[in-house]
This record gives C-alpha cells, sequence and structure tokens, in this order.
C-alpha cells in the first residue's frame, strides 16, 4: 500500500496554536529567568555572592527575547534545518559554557584545561564517528542479506 501523501500541510487547529503560545511564554520566562540568575552570580566559594546589576536585567531579556525567536524559527522549519539549528544552537551553547568555565582559572592552568578539553573532544568525536560508521556498516549488511533472501 502506498502511504497518502498530502500536498499542503496540516492546518493547525486552535488548541495547538495556544499550546505552542504556552510553551514559548513560558520556556522565554523560565530561560530569562536562568540567564538573569547566571548573570548575577559573582561568587560560589566560599559563599554564594549574588549581585543585581545592568547586566541581570539586560541577561534576562536577551534570554526572553530570544528564546521565543528560536523557538519560532525551530518549530515552523524543514526536518534538515531544524535539525542543524538546534545542532548549531547545542555547538554555541557548550563553547560559550565552557568560556565561562575556564573564566576564573589562572593562565597556565587555563592552557592545560584547554588542551586537555580539545584532546578529550577529538577522541570522542573520533569515536562517535566509528560507531555511526559502524551502524551504518552493519545496516547495509543487513538491507543485503534481507534483500537476497527474498
Amino acid at each position: 500500500m502506498n502511504p497518502i501523501k498530502l500536498s499542503t500541510p496540516v492546518k493547525e487547529s486552535r488548541d495547538e496554536r495556544a499550546f505552542e503560545k504556552l510553551v514559548m511564554w513560558t520556556s522565554s520566562f523560565s530561560i530569562g529567568v536562568l540567564a538573569a540568575f547566571l548573570a548575577s552570580l559573582k561568587q560560589v566559594n566560599p559563599t554564594i555572592v549574588f549581585k543585581f546589576t545592568f547586566v541581570t536585567v539586560a541577561a534576562f531579556l536577551a534570554g526572553a527575547i530570544l528564546t521565543p525567536l528560536f523557538l519560532r524559527l525551530v518549530l515552523h522549519a524543514s526536518k534538515k534545518r531544524r535539525a542543524m539549528l538546534v545542532f548549531a544552537a547545542a555547538i554555541a551553547s557548550v563553547v560559550l559554557y565552557f568560556c565561562f568555565g575556564i573564566e576564573n582559572t589562572t593562565r597556565a592552568n587555563r592552557s592545560d584545561v584547554l588542551v586537555g578539553t580539545v584532546i578529550a573532544v577529538t577522541v570522542l568525536s573520533f569515536l562517535a564517528w566509528v560507531i555511526w560508521r559502524l551502524g551504518r556498516y552493519l545496516e547495509s549488511d543487513q538491507e543485503q542479506n534481507g534483500n537476497s533472501k527474498k
């Protein structure tokens, strides 16, 4: 049986649009609060110190404004573009978090941490590539064996 192909996209219902708005607003608010919290955090050890500044407000507004823009872009993009957007955002987030994480290390230790991180990412990327290629090989072998039996 052939699957039915629709030439026009399916219309969203009123409930789906309302749910999408709810997700956008709650995500926007929560990401804004998280950004403001991280921007106001000045010290962790030996005690936690928060400082409410202009940067705190700017971080809240940036998080609250950029989140719905990103979500709208992702939710209304094609599957391939959606995957690329999420992948790019994840990479950018990891790099930014890493930069903030090594901010308070000494110069000598910073180079050691950077070299260790680059080596770890390289090794893990290579292992991920090998596992991906192995999976593709096993899938192609299974398809060839499955087709030869028919």
